[in-house]
Formats: C-alpha cells, sequence, structure tokens
C-alpha cells in the first residue's frame, strides 16, 4: 500500500547520471530491504532504463508512457473505477510505433484504451525539432496552408525545403501527436521563440507571453474516425498563422491558443462521456505544468459537472512516471 519515488534524477544520457540512477536503486533496494518480484519500464526499447530493466532478469512490464502518467492520476487519488484521461506532454513512444504527446484515454490504472489524439504531424529532423520550434511550425503550416503559403513563413527558405525533401523522402520525419511540440509550433508562428536551450523553454515563453485581456479564441475540429477522436487543428494554424502575418501580438495568439485548448479538452470530454458514461477526468502530462492550461481545463471540466484530478504528491511531469509504470506492475501482479 506504500509508493517511494526517488528523487529527481534527470535524463539519463550521460554516463555520471547513469552511475547515479544504478546507486539510486541500490539504495532504495538496500533502505527497504526490498526483494522485487517484476520491474517496469518504458515501452521504448532504447531507453537506458528499459535497458536495465531488461538485465534484472525479472518479469518485465513495459508501460507506455502516456498510460504511465494517467495511472499515476488514478493511483494516486485511489480512484479504481474507469475515467477519462487527457494527456499531454512532448514525446513518448506510443503503442503504435508513432510519438504520442497529445492523447486521450479511457479505463482503468491496469487497462486503458485510447479514446483520442492530436491531428499527427511530422517532427522535420526528429529530435531535433524539440530543440527548434520553427521545424514544428513549418511542419503543421504545410499541412494547414499548404508548401508555398508554409515556406513564405520562413526567412531561411532554402533550409526549409531541404527538411520538406527530406520528409517527403520518408528521411528522420517520424509522425507525431504532441501537444507540446504544437505549442512550440505556435511560439514559433507567433515569433516567441524559433530555438531553444532546453526542452519546453518555447511553450514556457508562450504561455508568459499570454495577453489575458485579449479578444477572441482559436479551435480546434473534434473528428470522429472509426470511433477515435481526432483533435484537428488545421483550422487553428492557418488562423494564428494569418493572425501573425497582419502583425497580431504574440499576447494575443497565445491566448487564443490556450483558449482552443481548453475548449478541447472540454469538448472531447463531453463526446466521450456520451459513448462512455464516464464523469471523471484525469489531467496529466508535461503540459499542464502551464497554469493556463491547467487552470482553465480544470474550471471548464467542472463547470460541465466532471469530478476532476491531477498528480499533487507526484510531479505532473516526467517525474511521475515512475510511479504511474509502477502503479499499473502492482495491479498486473497483484497489488
Amino acid at each position: 500500500g506504500n509508493a517511494f519515488v526517488s528523487g529527481h534524477i534527470g535524463d539519463l544520457d550521460d554516463p555520471e547520471t547513469e552511475r547515479s540512477y544504478r546507486e539510486e536503486i541500490t539504495s532504495f533496494r538496500l533502505m527497504f530491504d526490498a526483494a522485487p518480484e517484476a520491474v517496469a519500464c518504458d515501452l521504448h526499447p532504447d531507453y537506458l532504463a528499459t535497458r536495465y530493466a531488461k538485465s534484472l532478469a525479472l518479469p518485465l512490464v513495459p508501460v507506455q508512457h502516456h498510460k504511465a502518467h494517467f495511472a499515476s492520476v488514478l493511483a494516486e487519488h485511489g480512484i479504481r473505477e474507469n475515467a477519462l484521461g487527457f494527456i499531454f506532454d512532448g514525446t513518448g513512444l506510443g503503442d503504435d510505433g508513432l510519438i504520442w504527446g497529445g492523447e486521450a484515454f479511457f479505463g482503468s490504472i491496469a487497462e486503458s484504451a485510447r479514446a483520442g489524439h492530436l491531428l499527427p504531424f511530422p517532427l522535420l529532423g526528429g529530435d531535433a525539432a524539440a530543440r527548434e520550434p520553427w521545424r514544428c511550425a513549418l511542419a503543421v503550416a504545410e499541412i494547414a496552408l499548404g508548401r508555398k503559403e508554409a515556406l513564405a513563413l520562413r526567412e531561411n527558405r532554402r533550409e526549409a525545403e531541404i527538411l520538406l525533401r527530406a520528409r517527403d523522402a520518408g528521411v528522420n520525419a517520424p509522425l507525431s501527436t504532441s501537444m507540446g511540440r504544437l505549442f512550440d509550433a505556435i511560439a514559433s508562428l507567433a515569433g516567441v521563440r524559433q530555438t531553444t536551450s532546453y526542452e519546453g523553454q518555447a511553450a514556457v515563453e508562450l504561455e508568459q507571453a499570454a495577453d489575458g485581456q485579449a479578444e477572441g479564441s482559436y479551435r480546434f475540429d473534434i473528428l470522429d474516425e472509426g470511433g477515435m477522436l481526432v483533435f484537428d487543428w488545421r483550422a487553428l494554424v492557418a488562423d494564428a498563422a494569418r493572425d501573425a502575418r497582419k502583425g497580431v501580438g504574440a499576447g494575443t495568439i497565445s491566448a487564443r491558443f490556450h483558449r482552443a485548448c481548453v475548449a478541447l479538452v472540454r469538448d472531447a470530454a463531453v463526446l466521450l462521456r456520451k459513448k462512455t458514461g464516464c464523469g471523471i477526468a484525469a489531467l496529466s502530462g508535461g503540459c499542464f505544468m502551464n497554469e493556463i492550461l491547467f487552470e482553465g481545463c480544470f474550471a471548464a471540466l467542472e463547470a460541465e459537472g466532471f469530478r476532476v484530478y491531477s498528480n499533487k504528491a507526484v510531479p505532473v511531469n516526467d517525474g511521475g512516471i515512475s510511479y504511474g509504470q509502477a502503479a499499473i506492475a502492482a495491479e498486473l501482479y497483484g497489488g
């Protein structure tokens, strides 16, 4: 009935951090006299933590990243019944092999299924798209406006053309449903930031730029494709790009985008409640560190009669992933 979560370790992308990670696990096992019966890890096979988990020769429970976020909320609040989950963050390998990050789920801690997702778009240059938001803006603008108009938005047209030709050839442009990368795209279109020094910087600055006094809102169209809701941002991106060209300020563009995101969560939740009869909603993922998004969604859902939950004891971002993974594994191994 207890969970013990370590302090922040960080991305396991250098030998020193990896050493700290392994030492922390050893310390926990000694401190709590623990004899693990199973090990949970991320679904991504190339993560260092996943490779470490496989080396332990224990029953392995690979957990999809966003399902772990969802489970972390349900487990923390002791929710045993089915719930709806809106999980918005940067990236995580999806069950279908695509890069997820703008997802809706329905289910419980032990078992949940995808009920909706952001319309996919390519990450031009792969991981580089997280460091250079203009790549995200180019990708969504081409889909929303066409190639000619998308290229006209870029000062360095040659580099943009090379990236799009590479995408056409199927080179290093994985599809993604990431809400975090859509935030980056809007930040770029609004002129907030074109390159970053850390992941999420453009989204943070887009939130800071928002003018609460500005009027209007963009919109997502919600499509139903074979029972799966698809959150279509094409009209939103087209409107944001055209506002930017007309000289509308970043504060107004940001405010209109944030309102669209809040309306999306509210409207998708209402649609899913009609399908499932479920009146419980969970919010998690790094995007919900954004106070405008979090507070707006929480209030909008409550106004529609939902019981709304999010992370409190564990972080809403990836700092809570291990807890969600462990909660799912515990359910599968008898709690």
